[in-house]
């Protein structure tokens, strides 16, 4: 996994993603519990790094991420989880669009410590996406999100969220 690492990170100089793609591949089939290579794939293709965007290929290799530990604990659960909700709120790349999955994952993500979650289920519960609108529940998780990391700052929420709250 260290030469897929190289490539992905570039390290001296060897920046080549679809090099990096073959590697984390070879390194997930000697190994098929190899949860950062399930994720760095997954990622890859999430963010068309150096190929063509991929969704349905990012959305397998996220989903077996967080299969491969059950127990979520894994730090990169929290980002997976969250790419997944992102996926199917944007619904691209063969993926239909699923408001009610998106808010799944997003509160998986949250569950895990991925404070960027709860804006965007605040944003689903603003706009009445795959839930019904609901001002209150806006406000709750922006409560969460602040609760959650004290370092979270109203800022860092948009303003077109922000407005929901006044």
């Amino acid at each position: 996994m260290s030469i897929a690492v190289d490539y992905d990170r570039n390290t001296d100089g060897l920046q080549d993603y679809k090099e990096a793609l073959k590697w984390y591949k070879q390194a997930l089939e000697l190994d098929e519990e190899n949860i950062d290579s399930a994720y760095c794939i997954g990622l890859i293709y999430y963010n068309a790094k150096g190929i063509k965007s991929d969704w349905k290929l990012a959305l397998h290799y996220f989903k077996l991420t967080v299969s491969l530990d059950e127990r979520d604990s894994h730090e990169i659960h929290k980002n997976a989880y969250f790419f997944m909700g992102e996926i199917y709120e944007h619904g691209e790349d063969g993926v239909p669009q699923n408001y009610i999955l998106a808010h799944e994952y997003f509160e998986k993500a949250f569950d895990c410590g991925e404070v960027k979650a709860a804006v965007a289920l605040m944003k689903l519960y603003r706009d009445g996406l795959g839930v019904r609108k609901d001002n209150n529940k806006v406000k709750e998780w922006m409560q969460r999100a602040i609760s959650a990391s004290p370092k979270a700052k109203l800022e860092q929420i948009s303003p077109r969220l922000f407005r929901v709250i006044r």
